[in-house]
């Protein structure tokens, strides 16, 4: 049986592969990530590193790749910055055999400029066409259906992701990609804590990716996931401004392209909602007014 886990470059997805690994020594797993080409550098950082544990590597082989993840070009330089995530990809294949580093080639900005639509908490085309088809067509072209197995790294406090949601009438990951097999091993018994995913990666000598400690529940395209909601692009303008500026140059470029009033977010406020770009999120926190800083919004890359 050949067994692929689903690596988005978060904590999820190494504490599944390890759980796996640990219950089932005799079937070694493989790494499949998908790369939007916006993560955030200290993703790649933890993926390299992530992946050498998991395929039971020396730590010395991920730091051979130190100087790729350590010079990525911003986000603003995309050009650069494709081109030399080219290279890491290359040379991280060749230092990690297991490791499968696929790429559409475009960013989610581009997508959304290719399908003329903006997207947002309710319909995220980047997920579709950067992650799900990404993926699918590698599995399709490389893989047995009937003898591969999927790992995906969906920790049991949020099943739903996984199982699907009755009462919600939403399907989940399960049922998504059939007819490949999916498992998700955080799910099964015995269900650890999800702070004991980090003990785990302690006990490996891996750090987790700086998103973690910055206060953010996912690590999805530098924190600027266009299913985030309010709360979660506070932190981003607090955290990471350049990443916050990025996204609202790019939102700004969208809107004038399509010519019409879209936005990432919705203003609630006096029970009618409205778009509310970035640049206007903004100016609304520069001037001391409050946010919604409930409204996280949530990663579902594999489960929309």
């Amino acid at each position: 049986m050949r067994v692929i886990l689903m690596c988005s470059g978060g904590v999820g997805s190494y504490a599944a592969g390890r759980v796996w690994r640990d219950r089932h020594a005799q079937y070694p797993i493989e790494l499949l990530f998908a790369d939007t080409l916006v993560e955030d550098a200290d993703l790649y950082r933890f993926l390299t590193e992530a992946a050498a544990d998991l395929l039971d590597l020396s730590p010395s082989t991920a730091q051979l790749l130190r100087p790729y993840w350590e010079n990525i070009p911003p986000l603003q330089d995309m050009k650069a910055r494709k081109s030399h995530l080219d290279q890491f990809r290359d040379a991280a294949i060749k230092a990690l055999p297991g490791l499968h580093w696929q790429r559409d080639g475009r960013t989610p900005w581009e997508v959304f400029h290719d399908a003329r639509f903006l997207g947002n908490a309710r319909h995220a085309k980047c997920s579709e066409v950067l992650k799900q088809k990404v993926c699918r067509a590698w599995l399709e072209n490389r893989c047995i259906l009937q003898e591969t197995l999927i790992l995906v790294g969906i920790h049991w406090s949020e099943e739903e992701r996984f199982f699907g949601s009755d009462a919600r009438k939403k399907p989940g990951i399960q049922s998504l990609w059939q007819p490949w097999r999916c498992v998700a091993p955080l799910c099964e018994p015995p269900r650890i804590p999800y702070q004991e995913i980090f003990t785990m990666l302690a006990g490996a000598g891996i750090k987790p990716s700086r998103a973690y400690a910055e206060g953010f529940g996912h690590d999805n395209c530098s924190g600027a996931c266009v299913k985030a909601g309010q709360g979660q692009f506070k932190l981003l303008l607090d955290k990471r401004p350049e990443v916050y500026a990025y996204a609202e140059e790019e939102e700004n470029k969208l809107r004038e392209f399509l010519g019409k009033d879209v936005a990432i977010l919705k203003d609630r406020r006096c029970g009618v909602t409205t778009p509310l770009p970035l640049v206007q999120l903004r100016n609304v926190l520069s001037s001391g007014e409050v946010c919604d800083e409930t409204d996280l919004g949530g990663c579902g890359c594999f489960s929309s």
